[in-house]
Formats: C-alpha cells, sequence, structure tokens
C-alpha cells in the first residue's frame, strides 16, 4: 500500500488541518452532515440547537483562520521549546442583530474575553433599503480586526452597510475578513 506524501502549508494563514497548499480547500463534511440535521423536520429541537452552535462555532473558527498571526515560541510543561501561533492583531465581534446574537456564544468559545459590538439595522418600511437603528462598538474598534456575526443576509443591502458603519468608525476594510 503506497501513501502518499502531504506537502506543508507553504502559508502561515489558513493552516488548519483542511487547507492544502494550493489554497484550495476541500469539502467538510462536519458542517455537512450539522446542515443536514438542521434542515431535517424529524430534528429534534435539542439536536438542532446542538447542531447549529456546532456550525456557528465552525464558522467562527473558519473567520478566525483569516487573521494574521505571529510564530512566537513557548517553553513547554516538559522544558521542550515549542514554536506556535498567536494572533498578530487583536480582534473584536460585531453583531448584526437580532440573529447575530446567535453567534455570540460561539466566537466567545474559541476567544476567552473578546470584545462584543452590535449594530441594528432595518429596512425602511417606504424605500426598502436597510436603515441604521442602533450601533454599540468598543472603543478601541479602531485598533481591531473585526468578525461580522450574521447568520443570515437576504440581498447584502445590511452587510454591506454595516461594512460602510465600521469604515466610518474604524477605517479600510482590510481588516475585516469577509
Amino acid at each position: 500500500m503506497a501513501s502518499a506524501h502531504v506537502p506543508a502549508p507553504t502559508s502561515v494563514q489558513g493552516v488548519g488541518p483542511l487547507y492544502k497548499p494550493d489554497g484550495e480547500k476541500p469539502t467538510a463534511t462536519v458542517s455537512q452532515e450539522g446542515f443536514f440535521m438542521i434542515r431535517d423536520e424529524r430534528t429534534a429541537r435539542a439536536d438542532f440547537v446542538f447542531y447549529s452552535n456546532r456550525i456557528i462555532r465552525l464558522l467562527v473558527e473558519e473567520g478566525l483562520n483569516h487573521l494574521p498571526v505571529v510564530e512566537q515560541p513557548v517553553t513547554t510543561p516538559v522544558g521542550r521549546t515549542y514554536l506556535g501561533l498567536r494572533f498578530q492583531v487583536k480582534i473584536c465581534g460585531v453583531s448584526i442583530m437580532r440573529a447575530g446574537e446567535a453567534m455570540e456564544q460561539g466566537l466567545r468559545d474559541c476567544c476567552r474575553s473578546v470584545r462584543i459590538g452590535k449594530i441594528l439595522i432595518q429596512r425602511d418600511e417606504q424605500t426598502w433599503q436597510p436603515k441604521l437603528f442602533y450601533e454599540k462598538l468598543p472603543q478601541d474598534i479602531a485598533d481591531r480586526w473585526v468578525l461580522l456575526l450574521g447568520p443570515m443576509f437576504a440581498t447584502g443591502g445590511s452587510a454591506t452597510m454595516v461594512v460602510e458603519v465600521l469604515k466610518e468608525k474604524r477605517g479600510p476594510e482590510s481588516r475585516i475578513p469577509l
């Protein structure tokens, strides 16, 4: 039986096991099973919540995979040096109310003590255009990379408005991995 050699990733970004050196990502069966479970009309409520939370965490972790990292050595409990990776930047989440609040715990599960801001955008009943109703963002948001927490966007109008609000508050959108 021959085994194929899998080359190591060539970039520090996207170093997770699902990444191939050429940047192509294979289909993740874990998330596919979760989508199957939450779409099945026979799925019990507790299972729906479990699989929804699992998918949310996978989405958050995928977003985190796109943040810049830096190598940093640490000494292990047995006295050896391990060259690990740390985020090179400070991060925060911005929850697009109300559905985005379902993703907050997934971000907190991955990033202890993360700051989370809130934005509420609704459609104007006359113009059908997105309208900013509420915004509470971390004071130091200009110094942070932002993970948008929003599980659904019908037309993208709300997401576009959120990015515009964030650009006003913190500068270029290059630090908002989409």
